[in-house]
């Protein structure tokens, strides 16, 4: 058997001193907190994993989770790389909720419920993915970051916001904010940017949002009244926007110029509460297929596992 203190020892060993929330009297103001939070070190998420992404290449995949990590896995292998923890606290801040890798998988951006404990307002973190170092960190934001995308330059990052919040766009190169909308009636759910810079998000409120390089707003649409839009791909060529709902099964093909409905893909022979995971993959013949999955089975019974549905196109 292993004595009390060996495996005491063997604890700390595995265990991380993280950054936490509880700041001591004389903490300065919006400084992150000094207090040491024990963790041990699973070399695996322990909570759910919110969101992933990976950089151009797809040779790194970057994933963060309720458990407060920040995680880099090498592919396609999978094998772990680099764990990440940002300042932590007690409850919920800490928690991360959307991630984000520049396409040269230099650095990835971070946040959700964070730094709200101990700056008055939440912030995101942007590391080295190399090393694990903190690089930049965005404060000010006035709810938890939803979902974040950079450009497929790597010269801007956006993020969606909770609450009311809206969306943020920054120059990735010195942080500084280049636009914003803050308009929005409900949740930001996710961004997405085409080749060209324009920006698209989705939102709670039932809107899909097109906004050009400029931030300038292209268009505003509710594809569907009442539905809640969510996941939102454009096409490789940038010439189409696909819309995924959380309450709806539906998936809406829009016009990446108006956002006007091109293509309602058939979802006969599905039940469920609503597709809000949608992707486009190339067919390997010159083409493109649509991909959507979600909260979704076949309605003959077969629960097992969330059905996609694909269109092809040409």
């Amino acid at each position: 058997m292993v004595s009390g203190r060996r495996l005491l020892r063997r604890v700390w060993l595995a265990a991380a001193v993280l950054l936490g929330s509880a700041a001591p009297h004389a903490q300065a103001l919006n400084e992150p907190p000094q207090q040491p939070f024990l963790r041990i070190e699973a070399e695996a998420h322990i909570a759910p994993v919110a969101r992933l992404a990976t950089d151009a290449a797809g040779s790194v995949l970057a994933s963060v989770s309720d458990d407060k990590t920040l995680r880099l896995w090498n592919l396609p292998e999978g094998t772990p790389r680099l764990v990440i923890r940002p300042p932590i606290g007690t409850e919920a801040e800490g928690e991360l909720y959307a991630v984000a890798m520049t396409p040269d998988g230099a650095r990835v951006a971070a946040g959700g419920f964070t730094a709200r404990s101990w700056d008055n307002g939440f912030a995101l973190y942007i590391h080295d993915a190399h090393t694990g170092r903190l690089m930049a960190r965005l404060p000010g934001l006035a709810a938890p970051v939803q979902h974040l995308a950079f450009s497929p330059d790597g010269t801007r990052l956006a993020a969606a916001l909770g609450g009311r919040a809206g969306i943020k766009v920054w120059d990735a190169q010195n942080g500084r904010l280049l636009f914003e909308d803050t308009s929005y009636t409900g949740p930001a759910r996710m961004v997405a940017f085409d080749p060209a810079g324009r920006l698209a998000a989705s939102s709670a409120d039932g809107a899909v949002r097109l906004y050009g390089p400029d931030g300038r707003r292209i268009a505003s649409r509710v594809p569907v009244q009442g539905a809640r839009p969510y996941g939102i791909a454009f096409s490789p060529e940038g010439a189409l926007l696909v819309v995924g709902f959380e309450d709806r099964l539906r998936v809406e093909v829009l016009s990446a110029t108006d956002l006007r409905t091109v293509l309602v893909p058939d979802v006969t022979g599905l039940a469920g509460e609503g597709l809000p995971a949608v992707a486009w993959a190339h067919d390997g013949r010159g083409g493109v297929q649509l991909h959507a999955a979600g909260y979704a089975r076949l309605s003959r019974g077969n629960a097992a596992a969330p059905a996609p549905t694909r269109q092809g196109g040409g």
